[in-house]
């Protein structure tokens, strides 16, 4: 549940991404070409679809789609 809502604020923020081929080991950055301003973009549409907050969360803190999905299972 957690990865099909994540999809869809990808799709939000990420309008050009085809995210129909994502899968859990995706990496952020080098398939998804995700900018630090993407991130910042992520984390505010994430805040506000899972009702979490990412404290002190450095941006390479996550490599893979999976690993934003742990981190979101984690605090839900």
């Amino acid at each position: 549940m957690v990865f099909e809502r994540l999809i869809k604020v990808f799709n939000v923020i990420m309008p050009g991404v085809d995210t129909s081929k994502v899968t859990k080991d995706t990496n952020l950055k080098t398939e998804l070409g995700i900018t630090s301003i993407t991130v910042l973009l992520l984390v505010i549409g994430m805040e506000e679809e899972f009702g979490i907050t990412f404290d002190n969360v450095k941006s390479d803190s996550f490599n893979t789609v999976g690993d934003v999905c742990e981190y979101i299972e984690a605090r839900i």
